[in-house]
């Protein structure tokens, strides 16, 4: 219970997965065999932390009260003291980015943040009437994998044709994920007006959606797994299967209980794995 309590706390804080973006930079550096410099391991959870809370202060600030998630009440409690602590974290990402990285991974960061801040922009302002304007899921999965992949990607001129399928790869269960939590929330997106895939379409179609990229994506990790001749190709997408499976595993669990009960933990959890490539180094 102990565990519990603090993945919890952890989880609120959006901790697991700051986490989460480095085990997927461990994958990222393995496949390219880019071996960034030590900067990118302090600037990547970083960023990510700031953007997801950011994100999550918007959501909590947008939604219609009584707030039903644990997440968005949490930030808009603690929205003042977030801020304090996230200006300088912003500062430190900032300065260990440009003293530490090089250049063109700096202008690649800097075009990608614009695009975020427009993004994070967007939604808070974007009206509740007209939710089917902005597609979340989709748009943190791509914010997402390229703040892990990009980075290290810009560093080289040449990439083979499976180092681009395991990136999108990650990315379709990134969106697979994302998409498999906001069926469980629905209920209550639904209830503060947060807008979602499943809100816009119908959890059916997002249901649907769910099982095609996952079927997908486990197609693609299958043919790169038996193809490929890269032997960290090759192990990089038995784990991304093996994520993959956990997800539907984790679906099917709550299509069979019709319940939460705490599922989300574990579809974020799903996404450590990929620091499982340390031990083939």
């Amino acid at each position: 219970m102990m565990l519990a309590s603090i993945y919890r706390k952890l989880n609120l804080l959006s901790i697991d997965v700051a986490l989460g973006a480095v085990a997927g930079g461990i994958m990222a550096s393995g496949v390219t065999g880019c071996a960034p410099e030590w900067g990118y391991w302090v600037v990547l959870p970083l960023s990510v932390w700031l953007v997801y809370t950011a994100d999550h202060i918007i959501d909590g600030l947008n939604a219609s009260p009584p707030l039903l998630h644990e997440r968005h009440l949490f930030h808009r409690r603690n929205m003042k003291a977030l801020i304090i602590a996230g200006i300088p974290l912003a500062l430190l990402t900032a300065f260990f980015a440009f003293s530490t990285l090089p250049g063109r991974m700096i202008i690649y960061g800097l075009v990608l943040g614009l695009l975020i801040l427009a993004y994070l922009g967007l939604v808070m302002s974007i009206s509740r009437g007209s939710p089917r304007a902005l597609q979340k899921e989709l748009l943190v999965a791509l914010f997402y994998t390229a703040g892990i992949w990009g980075p290290l990607y810009v560093m080289q001129t040449e990439h083979s044709t499976y180092e681009w399928l395991i990136m999108l790869i990650f990315f379709m269960l990134a969106f697979a994920d994302l998409l498999l939590l906001s069926i469980l929330e629905l209920g209550r997106d639904s209830q503060e007006g947060e807008p979602s895939f499943p809100g816009n379409y119908g959890p059916e179609v997002a249901k649907r959606l769910f099982q095609f990229i996952s079927i997908l994506a486990l197609s693609g990790a299958a043919f790169v797994m038996l193809t490929g001749q890269d032997p960290l190709h090759r192990k990089a997408s038995l784990l991304l299967g093996i994520m993959d499976i956990l997800l539907i595993f984790i679906f099917e669990l709550y299509e069979g209980s019709k319940k939460e009960l705490g599922f989300r933990y574990f579809s974020e959890l799903v996404f450590l794995v990929p620091a499982l490539m340390l031990l083939w180094y």
